[in-house]
């Protein structure tokens, strides 16, 4: 249980990493007015695996009326990915919950129940753009997040305003059971230099480099657990300042690689995505004013 600095608010988003372990019954994410045990509770988010959601508000000391939704998204022993968009008229969390107790009382966010979580984050949405994307069959809202399984693979696009410090690229796919390797780069268009080659080799490493003067640098290595294949996995580039501009890895909510930067930013403008992969979602996160920790419950 913890304090959000600064309380919550229209045009922000509560972002959460994590893995329902094997054993799993329920656990709890709660946003409160407090952090006494009798405190009003403007919404939980109760996963009871195997059977259904459970949504709720707790308010004059007393439960009110429940609402349900899917448990499907969550499954024992696997990891999870829970976006919290928060609107004017409600909560945004693969369904919609209207507010019942004021905004600008909530303060407080508890975490409890069978489950581990490795990172969590406070994203700044001011420019949202929502929309409805189809997966797992079941339906999500995402904030800056794209539908990507129309799109074909060799993709090549355009990064709106090119990557700087205080920016995160997410991805959420799955290795295919025949995979060999695939790639996620970032630089300018085909044929021009790549800032970063991020190069899973399933069943042998990940390879990380940079192409620069019509020739390939010197390459680095990481370990290629994370992707298995028929496994989907869910991955975040950070882009963070730290002396020099590094480009940090998350991979299933853990930190997985960190690369130095060895072509300026300002240059990279696209983003490609080649080989052996089903991306569903890609999206672009603003998180100049984002603090992401990891964390162990």
């Amino acid at each position: 249980m913890g304090a959000i600095s600064g309380g919550i608010r229209p045009g922000m988003a509560l972002y959460f990493q994590g893995t329902v372990p094997q054993k799993a019954d329920i656990f709890m994410i709660s946003l409160k007015t407090g952090q006494f045990r009798g405190d009003d509770i403007a919404f939980r988010f109760k996963p009871c695996i195997g059977q259904r959601v459970v949504l709720n508000s707790f308010r004059n000391l007393k439960w009110e009326s429940e609402e349900s939704a899917s448990d499907k998204p969550f499954t024992k022993g696997a990891p999870f990915t829970i976006i919290y968009v928060i609107k004017p008229e409600g909560y945004e969390v693969c369904f919609s919950y209207k507010h019942r107790i004021p905004l600008e009382k909530v303060t407080t966010l508890d975490l409890d129940g069978d489950v581990t979580f490795n990172m969590l984050g406070v994203i700044e949405v001011s420019n949202v753009m929502d929309f409805c994307v189809h997966y797992d069959s079941f339906h999500c809202n995402f904030v800056d997040f794209f539908f990507f399984s129309q799109q074909k693979i060799p993709y090549m696009g355009a990064i709106s305003g090119g990557i700087r410090p205080g920016m995160a690229l997410y991805f959420q796919g799955t290795v295919p059971q025949k995979a060999d390797k695939y790639a996620v780069s970032t630089g300018q268009a085909p044929g021009d230099d790549t800032a970063f080659h991020f190069n899973p080799r399933i069943g042998d490493r990940v390879a990380l480099n940079s192409f620069s003067n019509g020739r390939w640098e010197s390459e680095e290595t990481a370990s290629d657990k994370p992707f298995t294949k028929g496994k989907p996995f869910t991955m975040n580039t950070c882009i963070i300042n730290r002396f020099d501009i590094f480009v940090q890895v998350y991979v299933n909510g853990f930190q997985h690689c960190l690369f130095k930067h060895r072509i300026p930013l300002e240059k990279v403008s696209a983003l490609g995505l080649e080989g052996d992969v089903t991306i569903n979602i890609l999206g672009v996160i603003e998180v100049s004013n984002v603090m992401f920790f990891l964390c162990t419950l």
